[in-house]
Parts: C-alpha cells; structure tokens; sequence
C-alpha cells in the first residue's frame, strides 16, 4: 500500500475473519457530511435497505499493526478497502495495475449510489508493517518471501 525509505505498509489478503463491520467499534459512525449526504440520497428517493449500508460487510484481518489492538481496547482500528474496479479510481489510490484503495466510507458510499456492490471490496483491518530497509533485509536472507510480478 505504501513503500518509502522509513516505513513500508502491506495487508495480509488470505485472511477472512468472522467478523463484519457492525462488530468492529467505530466502523459504522458517520461523519456530519457523510449524514448530510445520506439524508440527501434518502430524500431523493435513494434510501438503499432498511439497515446501515454496509454493517454487514465481512471483514478481513489485514496484518497486526494498528488493528486488533484497537478493537480490543475499544477504539476503531485502522481500516480501508481494497477494489478493482476502474470507474472508481477517481475516488480511489492505485496501488498497483488493477487494485485501489479507498476508505470504507467512500465504499459505502458508492454501494449506496448503486455504483457498486458490497462485494466489489475487501475491508480489511489492520495492516503490515516494516520500518525502513526491514523488509529489503528479509527479502535479501530468503526464505521469507515469494516474489512474484504483480504489474
């Protein structure tokens, strides 16, 4: 997701958890323009289910960094989506050919605009992490990593 010389972060993508987002604390709030934004597609006649567009999108466990920790004392831990599709890449980063990411309130929001559907994304909690030159240092001893083209 992001590489630089101090800091490298990746997720974990073979991890589905148990869990959706209505168990993860914090997920589901909705900032003030996010409110304002709902109340306008609900007027409009855009009032998407009867429950909160995406409570019940499955979660999966993206690595231990800033993630469980902050479940488990209560806090909302880091957490964003991963996607493919092209026609949302303006409201998304590349991260590589293909993949994007953006945020679970953006997700909702294009589920909710009928632009996409919940399983258009993988929400993932939490990430991986290496500090700066760790990651090349394990790559270099071998053992660790598979290397394999992505672009």
């Amino acid at each position: 997701l992001e590489h630089g010389d101090e800091f490298t972060m990746g997720v974990v993508l073979n991890r589905p958890t148990g869990l959706v987002a209505a168990n993860i604390s914090g997920l589901m709030e909705t900032d003030f323009a996010g409110q304002i934004q709902k109340e306008i597609l609900k007027f409009a006649g855009f009032s998407g289910t009867s429950t909160e567009v995406g409570e019940d999108w499955k979660v999966w466990f993206g690595g231990d960094c800033e993630g469980w920790e902050q479940l488990a004392s209560g806090e909302t831990p880091r957490h964003f989506c991963l996607h493919t599709l092209e026609h949302l890449e303006s409201s998304s980063r590349r991260i590589i050919k293909g993949v994007f990411v953006t945020s679970f309130a953006q997700a909702r929001a294009h589920v909710e605009k009928g632009e996409a559907s919940k399983e258009d994304f993988m929400l993932i909690v939490g990430y991986t992490g290496w500090s700066g030159g760790q990651l090349q240092s394990e790559l270099d001893r071998g053992g660790a990593w598979i290397l394999g083209a992505a672009d």
